[in-house]
């Protein structure tokens, strides 16, 4: 295992113009590259006010995040998240397992962080359902998350993907490839709705 760090989450200047550094670095618990990091602030739900941070990496797996940090307001709404280590605490939600290739993009996403949304050279995309956060607790160690629901029928890897709440479609992925294409699928069904 590398000792570079998985992500940071803020940084804050070094003073006088000079060097970054980080506030808070993760120890690598990837067994390879990390390829993509989402952070992300949940609004609504069990985890309203608490941060998730997701990385992905080259093997395809996928680890997820969750810290509370006190005095959080729950209604906050922003992805520019200053979260550092004297004021959170990180623990594992779950690892998700199941692309063939490294994933290429990873995206937490709805206002209650429940989700996980990858991109991946495995030519897919997959959105997936977090397990609820006290059963991580209980338990002490990531937990398993249900089978993700999958959008595959691009010619080349999927090079990332976005997640809408569509007033006329309701809930759609945006996935984009190598292959030339945008295609949008219905996030419920799976089902492509159309191909750009």
């Amino acid at each position: 295992s590398s000792s570079f760090p998985a992500a940071a989450a803020a940084f804050v200047d070094g003073g006088g113009g000079g060097a970054w550094r980080p506030s808070l670095v993760l120890r690598n618990d990837h067994d390879c590259a990390v390829k993509s990091v989402s952070l992300r602030r949940a609004v609504l739900g069990e985890r309203a006010g608490d941060v998730t941070l997701v990385s992905a990496s080259a093997d395809g797996e996928i680890r997820v995040r969750v810290a509370t940090t006190r005095g959080a307001a729950a209604t906050t709404a922003t992805t520019t998240v200053g979260v550092t280590d004297a004021d959170a605490e990180w623990r594992p939600l779950a690892r998700l397992r199941g692309h063939d290739g490294s994933v290429k993009a990873v995206h937490a996403v709805g206002a209650r962080c429940d989700r996980i949304l990858s991109a991946s050279y495995d030519r897919s995309a997959r959105l997936w359902t977090l397990p609820s956060t006290s059963s991580s607790k209980s338990r002490g160690e990531p937990a398993v998350a249900a089978p993700p629901r999958l959008f595959r029928g691009h010619g080349d890897y999927v090079v990332d993907a976005a997640f809408a709440n569509d007033d006329t479609f309701g809930e759609i992925i945006i996935t984009t490839s190598s292959d030339g294409f945008i295609r949008v699928w219905d996030a419920e069904t799976q089902t492509l709705l159309t191909s750009v």
